[in-house]
């Protein structure tokens, strides 16, 4: 049986034998539509036959919404294709740009820098918050606009870390049953620095935690509840630090190259 990347190889090469005809019908002015068509089509396949080889199972994840947290250390303006303007943000506390992670989490989601794409009106309310800890809203894919621009996510918002918001829960438990088997559990505590959901038909969550609150260890989680997705996000907005309770699941497929799917089921606040 063929895979989907691999049928879509075939067509694109039965696609490629098809150009001589097509372009004779194309105006001179066309021609560059159809450059950039087959680029973007080509990375997709690109993306997802290397995924494939790797054995890197999971959801593809194109359409996401996230947040990050952490300290705004760079923007800059990249003019080697056009004028995009990139930030960096340093994950977590601690403002170093080393990054040890493990766990669940498709290839590249996140990296430490996290990089982002900006429009010319957030420039200027940027470049104050520079050195400053921040929260950042943002998303894939990117609008056309940002093409030119070599990070991925595009920035929907940035804001200051609400150290003092008013809340109703500090602590939030759901269920840990799942149909795959459990083969350890744990509680980690640290600082949630990215949370991530992909707006494909199935959704998915993932977490990413800077152990202990500070330093280079990070590890990635998945969750499948959306009231403790919710939760994490405040706990994010706010900086505090978390204890994250997780089973470990048996995942015989392999979940993004791992056998093992950590899931969290409860989070509590540490005061």
């Amino acid at each position: 049986m063929m895979t989907t990347a691999s049928t879509r190889l075939l067509t694109m090469r039965k696609f490629f034998h098809m150009i001589p005809s097509i372009t004779k019908t194309l105006s001179s002015a066309n021609y560059l539509f159809l450059f950039l068509s087959l680029i973007l089509i080509s990375s997709q396949i690109s993306a997802q036959s290397a995924w494939t080889s790797s054995g890197s199972s999971g959801p593809v994840i194109i359409n996401t919404k996230g947040y990050t947290y952490g300290q705004l250390s760079k923007i800059s303006r990249e003019r080697s294709f056009g004028d995009a303007i990139v930030g960096e943000v340093l994950l977590g506390h601690g403002g170093s740009s080393a990054f040890v992670s493990f766990g669940n989490q498709p290839p590249g989601l996140v990296t430490n820098p996290w990089r982002f794409c900006i429009d010319e009106d957030h420039y200027e309310a940027l470049e104050k918050l520079i050195g400053s800890y921040v929260v950042l809203t943002h998303k894939t894919p990117k609008q056309s606009s940002f093409l030119s621009c070599s990070a991925a996510n595009e920035l929907v918002e940035v804001y200051p870390v609400d150290e003092y918001q008013p809340l109703e829960l500090t602590q939030i438990e759901g269920s840990k049953v799942t149909l795959s088997p459990e083969i350890s559990s744990g509680v980690e505590s640290g600082l949630i620095t990215n949370v991530i959901t992909s707006r494909e038909i199935n959704r998915n969550y993932f977490v990413t935690v800077q152990l202990g609150g500070s330093g280079s260890q990070f590890r990635h989680f998945v969750i499948n509840d959306p009231d403790i997705f919710d939760f994490a996000i405040e706990s994010l907005k706010m900086a505090v630090k978390v204890r994250l309770h997780y089973t470990d699941r048996l995942s015989r497929r392999g979940y993004y190259g791992n056998n093992i799917k950590s899931l969290i089921w409860k989070i509590e606040m540490i005061e």
